[in-house]
């Protein structure tokens, strides 16, 4: 059985690994106003048929990435007795699950398309906004299944796509995250620190609470005390607000215990 396969069957077996974060104000698209809802009749209905049909096709392929993922799951706990058959099965319900996401991701890129080929106006903006979420959507399941990788490049591929839009900040929030979750904390810190850069964020306490734990775990617990104390003072209504202050309780009886 191939690495991959072994790979996904690990991270379903293992189920989703706590992060150091929770998502915290996930920006989702606004409510379209009836101004908005007026405009729909002067664009090509077509295009909009063929964004409902996509969505419903992603949908549906969902549905169907679930049964398999139970199923995978039901042959991982039989594995002990497992004999040649039901290895059979599980490599192939992994490959099915393989070329399902890939499908996934083709669909979820075909409304782009479509909404550039309609046009600038609001129904064309609207459908090219729902493809990006789809993606944002399909990276966030990406890292719940430890998929760092695939997920780095789905959020990459967000910001490339809409680098000033509603889930721009988000996308470049869980970059750092997955550098994170793969002890990349110098990649970690230059991903958070970009997440200020977007005025409007919502992320940024998350991110400055991100970076004092990536310095920490590069062994500079002077910077780490400086960006938990920044959290404290800059964020001082955050959530995360007492887990700054128990780092910096932690960092400074470490440092009174030194002879």
């Amino acid at each position: 059985m191939s690495l991959q396969i072994w790979g996904l069957a690990l991270a379903l077996a293992l189920g989703l690994e706590a992060c150091a974060t929770t998502r915290y104000k996930e920006v989702r698209s606004p409510p379209e106003s009836d101004g908005e809802q007026a405009s729909f009749p002067s664009v090509d209905t077509t295009v909009v048929s063929e964004a409902q049909a996509l969505e419903a096709k992603v949908q549906s392929l969902e549905l169907r990435l679930i049964e398999f993922e139970a199923q995978l799951r039901t042959l991982l706990d039989q594995q002990d007795s497992a004999n040649g058959a039901v290895m059979g099965r599980f490599s192939a319900l992994a490959d099915e699950i393989l070329e399902l996401r890939r499908q996934i991701q083709g669909a979820a890129m075909l409304p782009l398309k479509t909404a550039a080929g309609a046009g600038q106006g609001p129904a064309a903006s609207t459908l090219h906004s729902k493809g990006v979420n789809v993606l944002y959507d399909r990276a966030l399941q990406a890292f719940d299944l430890q998929d760092y990788a695939g997920a780095k490049r789905l959020f990459a591929q967000i910001l490339e796509q809409e680098p000033q839009g509603q889930l721009a900040d988000n996308a470049q929030y869980w970059l750092g995250e997955c550098a994170y979750a793969v002890e990349d904390y110098t990649g970690g810190l230059d991903a958070f620190k970009r997440v200020f850069g977007f005025a409007e964020t919502e992320k940024d306490d998350d991110a400055q609470l991100k970076l004092g734990y990536c310095y920490f775990k590069l062994g500079d617990a002077e910077s780490a005390l400086i960006e938990f104390k920044r959290l404290t003072v800059d964020y001082p209504q955050s959530e995360y607000l007492q887990r700054a202050e128990e780092q910096i309780r932690r960092i400074r009886a470490a440092k009174a215990s030194r002879p």
